[in-house]
């Protein structure tokens, strides 16, 4: 009679099969967790869009809310230049250690490129030189301006015409130009 001994452990078959299964699930959960750091790093880049965008609208409203109507001197109190150049004055508040007081500002909001501008100075200021000046990333969106005069979009305005400030503000986003933000002049 045959005496088998029987062995503990694995035949190379068996190791084979197991480790040929465990590379084939640890591919997987490779390509799993590459994935999640693809999509964590879009949605942090939308993110960082979405907070950009955020503020520069903030700004523009900030803007809108502290229009001064009327004309002063020889500048207009609110220009629309071809829906890509906005000219308007604002009053802004001048708080320091030494001096509270308002003062007035005009702003010029102008399309270049990928980026929507923002520049600022005092009113009559003869340097060209002292302005503030914001950049917005509008990362290849077309960017347009409209304003509404008797509940119609107008491209180009001027309030040396009417006197008078349009009802409200349109920003535009987009190749399909997404209604993307309305603000009645000089109202929260």
């Amino acid at each position: 009679m045959f005496n088998k001994s029987k062995k503990n452990g694995f035949s190379l078959i068996e190791l084979l099969v197991v480790i040929g299964v465990s590379a084939i699930i640890i591919s997987f959960i490779f390509y799993l967790f590459n994935n999640v750091n693809f999509l964590t790093e879009k949605i942090k880049t939308k993110d960082k869009k979405t907070i950009e965008l955020a503020y520069t609208i903030n700004q523009l409203r900030d803007d809108i809310l502290h229009i001064i109507p009327g004309k002063s001197g020889n500048s207009s109190g609110f220009q629309l230049i071809n829906g890509e150049k906005l000219i308007f004055h604002r009053q802004n508040w001048n708080i320091s250690n030494d001096f509270q007081g308002k003062k007035i500002t005009k702003v010029t909001w102008e399309k270049f490129g990928d980026r929507l501008l923002r520049y600022s100075n005092e009113l009559g200021q003869t340097n060209d030189n002292n302005f503030e000046k914001l950049e917005f990333k509008t990362y290849n969106l077309d960017v347009n301006f409209s304003v509404i005069v008797n509940n119609v979009n107008l491209n180009n305005f001027s309030s040396d015409e009417t006197l008078n400030l349009p009802e409200g503000i349109n920003l535009f986003f987009g190749d399909e130009q997404t209604h993307f933000f309305t603000s009645r002049v000089g109202q929260p």
